[in-house]
């Protein structure tokens, strides 16, 4: 059979939606270069998360210490939880479920 009759090729048909609409092809097939930013954000909010554990769990420490430093760490995560990209697929939900936890604390 001739070229002409053939199927292109995922690949060859993911790059011609790339040239023609660079913006479509993020929505469906996702941003590669954003994804390391989102799973370090991600990996961040855990991190803060075990901290405030921590914080909530030492017996040491009197209640003013306590919220003072729990309110350091809600402002050291405010940017971490713009850049987790809450509402888009698996990973924002569980985002979502984290931002849930720490604002019923």
């Amino acid at each position: 059979m001739g070229t002409q009759y053939q199927k292109p090729t995922d690949a060859e048909f993911r790059y011609s939606l790339y040239q023609r609409d660079p913006d479509g092809y993020k929505a469906v097939f996702g941003d590669k270069g954003a994804t390391g930013d989102r799973n370090h954000a991600e990996r961040m909010l855990r991190f803060f998360q075990h901290q405030r554990d921590a914080i909530q769990k030492d017996f040491m420490l009197g209640d003013d210490e306590k919220a003072q430093k729990l309110q350091e760490i809600d402002q050291l995560q405010k940017p971490f939880m713009d850049a987790s990209g809450v509402g888009g697929g698996a990973r924002g939900q569980a985002a979502l479920a984290v931002q849930q936890v720490i604002a019923s604390m």
